[in-house]
């Protein structure tokens, strides 16, 4: 009987397992299907604060494309006019810089996309994301609204050691971010609001991400009037030559 009860314990758990792996594919699933559209464009504004004070402003276009399973994003800076012109590409893992004062273009090491984007609290590796190629998920908690995972880097160069997302269960959405660093404390925190149905895909309008260890805060209010979605973009948008121009 004990062998029995044992035996059935065993497949039990087994199961239990299976089920959460399977729910939890299925949640980053959902939560890609918000992004999962084939090209996009907006225009949004950074806003950085020091310790409750707006210490600078900018605005930047973002085109994105899918192409090959792989999403290439561009981030064209268009104010103040000391930054106007200044470019960020992102394809196939890596990412380039273009600084418009020196007329230079530099692809981006690992350490380096660790880095400050444009002395915001957001690093390069923030900013790219891909969560079913670049990580490990599981479920660590759920309540009546949301889902709770952890999610592990593959690669042992970030700079976090792994990542606590806050998902609605209703649209799929992410509301916070924790990053936790390599002591397993948490460092900076993603807040991200007002969403609205754009197309079928739910978009942000602001994002807040705080570093705790230097007080920094930097905003991304995105204006929707200016969301397209699923529009014409050439690859020549995303190509090193492009960022010059």
């Amino acid at each position: 009987m004990k062998k029995i009860i044992f035996i059935f314990l065993i497949i039990f758990s087994i199961s239990s397992f299976s089920e959460i792996n399977t729910d939890v594919n299925k949640i980053i699933k959902n939560i890609k299907k918000n992004t999962d559209y084939n090209s996009s464009f907006q225009i949004s504004t950074m806003k950085i604060e020091t310790n409750g004070k707006t210490t600078s402003s900018m605005t930047f276009e973002a085109y994105s494309k899918k192409v090959d399973n792989n999403t290439w994003q561009l981030m064209k800076f268009t104010s103040p006019s000391r930054l106007t012109g200044t470019s960020i590409l992102s394809k196939k893992g890596n990412t380039w810089y273009y600084n418009k004062r020196t007329n230079r273009v530099r692809l981006l090491s690992k350490s380096a996309k660790n880095g400050s984007v444009m002395g915001s609290s957001f690093s390069y590796d923030d900013m790219d994301l891909d969560y079913e190629k670049d990580f490990t998920f599981s479920i660590i908690n759920s309540d009546k609204n949301y889902y709770y995972l952890k999610l592990i880097p593959k690669d042992n160069s970030k700079k976090y050691s792994y990542i606590i997302s806050k998902v609605n269960k209703t649209n799929f959405t992410e509301e916070l971010i924790e990053y936790y660093d390599k002591n397993n404390l948490l460092y900076k925190k993603l807040e991200i609001t007002d969403y609205k149905k754009i197309n079928n895909y739910f978009i942000p309008k602001n994002m807040k991400m705080t570093d705790l260890t230097t007080n920094k805060s930097t905003y991304i209010i995105t204006d929707f009037s200016t969301i397209k979605i699923n529009i014409e973009l050439k690859d020549s948008i995303f190509s090193e030559k492009n960022l010059k121009k």
